[in-house]
């Protein structure tokens, strides 16, 4: 029998994992302590930030590429009704919607861009495709994009983690750019609606009075989809066909220079998500103090929804670890009768506490 293999990739959605499994050639450690289902940010408890039970982390709005937003009008599962009616709203609408995708509305960028401390705690930031009920569940999460895909409250290896995960992010969204426009050329929209996409304006370049009122001009709705006007459900399904049978070989012989260069630094990141050493040597990092008692020290390294609890004694060690190898660190705390091992010690690296010695 096959050893079972702890791989936070088999819960990737089923177009990118191939693609990232070729590029990384490895499992990659599962993030056990970012529990969607038991959203640990809803229960923190002050002084650590907390989400609200009605938001949690799906204050952001995707931008959904073709082909991922065909996969709800080819694959007609049950599970997915949900997330095909929200996207047909979303046509209907028209904002954001374009041949290349389903992007958010202009005046979402603009309100998120401009609330990123609301992470969490805003209604009025919450996804468009968040499902109500129990299990608050996402309404395209079988297709969901890149940002959604490799989010995590909390990491196993502390910044190294979330390193990673944002490198692999920016690859993802890299190669969805790539093949959104490979499909709208060899789908073979006409070259007066590819100078319409190509001459669309940047996000969050100003706004009109349309977009402000959440509406879109017709003569541009036709320009941008000509005859495929009224049928933009079926040219998503099409992307989706197409990308579905390229293959990662397929893919890759896709990618621009951005891409190949994301996937170089994803390359980097996941060498070292998975080397566990020890710097030759350390030193403190500059922390946030949150809470210090007499028995413990709340203290924020890497990231505010990951803050760490330690032992009173351990925290006061740290300025004593100036230069530190690690045999010398543990013998320091041995001396202070504090309790520290390497795979400890690597830790307080990871989570930011310490750093290595430059040089």
């Amino acid at each position: 029998m096959s050893p079972v293999v702890d791989d936070a990739l088999e819960a990737m959605p089923p177009l990118y994992r191939p693609w990232v499994r070729a590029v990384l050639e490895g499992p990659v450690p599962r993030e056990r302590r970012a529990t969607c289902d038991e959203c640990p940010m809803v229960r923190a408890e002050p002084p650590a930030v907390g989400f609200r039970a009605d938001t949690r982390c799906c204050t952001f709005h995707p931008e959904l590429p073709n082909f991922l937003v065909g996969a709800f009008f080819r694959e007609l599962r049950p599970e997915l009704l949900p997330g095909r009616r929200l996207l047909e709203a979303k046509i209907r609408a028209r904002v954001g919607v374009t041949p290349l995708g389903i992007d958010r509305p202009p005046v979402y960028a603009l309100t998120f861009r401009h609330g990123r401390a609301a992470f969490g705690s805003a209604q009025a930031l919450r996804c468009p495709y968040y499902l109500e009920g129990e299990r608050h569940s996402c309404g395209v999460w079988h297709a969901r994009e890149a940002t959604c895909a490799t989010w995590f409250c909390k990491h196993e290896r502390g910044r190294v983690g979330r390193a990673f995960w944002e490198a692999l992010r920016h690859f993802l969204q890299a190669v969805d750019r790539d093949l959104a426009r490979a499909c709208v050329v060899e789908l073979g929209l006409p070259s007066a609606q590819l100078a319409a996409l190509a001459e669309a304006p940047a996000p969050g370049v100003g706004l009109e009075a349309g977009e402000l009122d959440g509406r879109v001009d017709p003569a541009r709705w036709d320009a941008l989809w000509g005859e495929h006007k009224f049928g933009e459900h079926r040219f998503f399904a099409a992307c989706h066909e197409l990308v579905e049978g390229l293959g990662w070989e397929g893919v890759e012989a896709r990618l621009g220079g951005d891409a190949r260069l994301r996937r170089a630094v994803l390359r980097d990141s996941y060498g070292r998500l998975v080397d566990k050493a020890v710097p030759e040597a350390v030193e403190p990092a500059p922390v946030q103090l949150v809470k210090l008692g007499r028995k413990a020290a709340v203290v924020q390294g890497y990231s505010p929804f990951d803050l760490l609890e330690l032992p009173r004694p351990l925290f006061d060690l740290l300025g004593e670890l100036e230069g530190a190898t690690p045999e010398r660190a543990l013998a320091v705390a041995e001396e202070a009768g504090v309790e520290l091992d390497r795979r400890a010690l690597r830790a307080l690296v990871d989570f930011g506490l310490l750093r290595p010695v430059e040089g």
